[in-house]
């Protein structure tokens, strides 16, 4: 007999016959698939290995939305898969947050992720900023 605590958040699990304590995190595959037609694409702010990248709109919400190139490698569907597999798992407050991804249209693969002021190369390089080392 067991006793856990729910899904997607740090799990203690009791086993009330011998009285051992299991902890570990059960993952939560995060957000549900976002329609295509909720997603907006405005000015190019990047690219990729296998898609470029957009500043846009989701459901009211500026976003950096990652747009699949139509013609890609072999290999390339399945990075992406992988690619959305991971973020859905992937909750930190120093990770960009994973909204949701359009997989289901062809021609239109998207992840949709939180826009930020910046990006990692321009923010580490900046010497006017400071960052701390813990």
């Amino acid at each position: 007999n067991t006793m856990n605590t729910p899904a997607g958040s740090a799990c203690k699990k009791v086993d009330t016959d011998t009285g051992t304590t299991d902890v570990s995190l059960m993952l939560d595959l995060g957000p549900a698939e976002i329609d295509a037609a909720e997603i907006t694409l405005e000015a190019p702010i990047g690219d990729g290995s296998f898609g470029a990248v957009y500043r846009g709109r989701c459901r009211a919400k500026a976003v950096a939305v990652k747009v699949l190139y139509r013609q890609f490698a072999p290999g390339t569907l399945e990075a992406f898969r992988k690619e959305v597999a991971i973020l859905r798992t992937v909750s930190h407050p120093n990770v960009a947050l994973f909204m949701g991804a359009s997989t289901t249209t062809p021609g239109k693969l998207m992840i949709c992720s939180e826009l930020l002021r910046t990006d990692l190369e321009t923010l580490l390089l900046d010497r006017a900023h400071a960052l701390p080392l813990i």
